[in-house]
């Protein structure tokens, strides 16, 4: 009971920075997201096979558009 107490009381934490990670772009270079490091980045992780995936598309280009100050990555 006292563990069960104690795991219903602990707040979760939240790391300060996302973790870095390196990718491969599709013309072949790197990516890594410590590159963007200071920057407001928004990350979208999609299918080609996710219909709202797609439907989502236009509006992030739109927000990218919008908000030159907002770096905006997809990832599939």
């Amino acid at each position: 009971m006292v563990i069960v107490l104690a795991w219903l009381n602990a707040k979760p934490t939240v790391p300060v920075n996302a973790p870095d990670f390196n990718i491969e772009t599709i013309e072949e270079e790197q990516f890594a997201l410590s590159d963007y490091r200071g920057q407001v980045v928004v990350i979208n992780f999609w299918a080609t096979w996710c219909g709202p995936c797609l439907r989502e598309i236009p509006e992030f280009s739109e927000f990218a558009t919008q908000n030159p100050n907002v770096q905006v990555i997809g990832i599939a």
